[in-house]
């Protein structure tokens, strides 16, 4: 091959890299315009808010209800889910959440446990605080009481 032709295939791949690379860009750079001017929440930001949120809820039902959690382990989902490979109760535990978002909740639901007692606490769709109080019998968590606040 003569080096004018090799030349020109490289020159041509390049080129085509360039398109893409450039194209790519444009994509971001417009999804980027889109999200700010538009103000879309980006996952990292409603994680943040729903953090927030969960904290103010929490507090606030527990002056509502009049519980003093102290010496409870909390909990949220995210967090039952590798503890349920060592510890099968905490399976019915997800159960209750995974009934909590069946139902609608806003927020995610956050379980507090001591010993064989426990509660859920979240909001539902409606804005209304709600209290589960569980009670662990033969390894499974049983709703003793709904409150709604």
């Amino acid at each position: 091959m003569d080096v004018h032709h090799l030349s020109q295939k490289r020159l041509r791949l390049l080129m085509i890299v360039g398109f893409i690379l450039f194209g790519i860009c444009v994509a971001r750079i417009g999804y980027m315009k889109l999200i700010y001017d538009k103000r879309l929440p980006v996952m990292a930001q409603l994680d943040g808010a729903i953090e927030v949120m969960n904290t103010g809820m929490i507090d606030r039902v527990q002056t509502h209800f009049n519980i003093n959690l102290k010496g409870y382990d909390a909990f949220g989902i995210d967090e039952l889910i590798p503890l349920a490979k060592e510890n099968p109760s905490a399976l019915s535990l997800i159960e209750q959440m995974d009934k909590i978002y069946q139902e609608g909740c806003i927020g995610k639901p956050a379980a507090y446990v001591l010993d064989h007692d426990g509660y859920i606490f979240y909001r539902d769709a409606h804005g209304k605080n709600i209290l589960l109080t569980l009670k662990e019998q033969k390894k499974e968590w049983h709703v003793i009481s709904k409150k709604t606040a």
